[in-house]
């Protein structure tokens, strides 16, 4: 089943007035398959799929146990049987990639959908409690911890997601909520709530959250 739906200023509108007209494949339980969000980051994209989990088993501690790489590994895997082009021959590689998934997510309280932007060398630290939007984009080098939500806001705007940079580290507890931006090098604190843009290199910390410091310079409330 197909639909089409418009972009007005990079986010999702069901006003269909104007925007930018975009294509997403919906199965029958309303999961994104296919459109301009699923797969990996551009940077992921230049590598095969054992490039990319030997890079991601490097990063994890060269530890296949680890959860955060055994999650990491099913969502390179979910992504790469896409590429698979005649359906009679994916369809066995998706039941098999729906079991590691379920297993992940339901074992070590992992949920990590294929259709999630995840660059390279992104680590999982720990689990339990991990929640990601199928919408969510994670740049390279990032870092996500335990009990941390990457999801949408409001239940009017289902595909917003929070968008990550390059080298952002988000820290147990921490919520991302929204179509935000996190800017590379940013540091989430421990149970922050994140509902606005955080600037590049950036601290921000508390309920909501606030930046304290940025580029090491240390930022007073006036």
């Amino acid at each position: 089943m197909r639909f089409v739906v418009f972009r007005s200023g990079g986010k999702i509108d069901t006003d269909l007035a104007g925007g930018t007209r975009d294509e997403y494949v919906i199965d029958m339980h309303g999961r994104l398959l296919d459109g301009p969000w699923a797969g990996s980051a551009p940077g992921a994209q230049s590598l095969n799929l054992i490039d990319m989990l030997v890079e991601d088993w490097n990063s994890h501690g060269r530890d296949v146990t680890r959860p955060g790489f055994q999650a990491i590994a099913v969502h390179r895997f979910g992504t790469w049987r896409m590429g698979i082009g005649p359906r009679v021959l994916r369809a066995p590689l998706s039941v098999l990639y729906r079991y590691l998934f379920r297993r992940v997510r339901n074992i070590y309280g992992i949920e990590l959908p294929y259709t999630a932007r995840v660059g390279r060398r992104v680590v999982i630290e720990h689990q339990s409690g991990i929640v990601i939007h199928g919408h969510t984009e994670i740049g390279d080098d990032c870092v996500i911890r335990q009990n941390v939500t990457l999801g949408n806001r409001r239940l009017d705007r289902p595909f917003d997601a929070p968008r990550l940079g390059n080298r952002v580290v988000v820290g147990a507890g921490a919520k991302v909520l929204g179509a935000v931006r996190i800017g590379d090098g940013a540091q989430i604190g421990a149970n922050a709530v994140v509902c606005d843009d955080i600037p590049a290199e950036a601290v921000a910390v508390g309920i909501p959250a606030r930046v304290t410091r940025v580029g090491g310079a240390r930022i007073t409330a006036s």
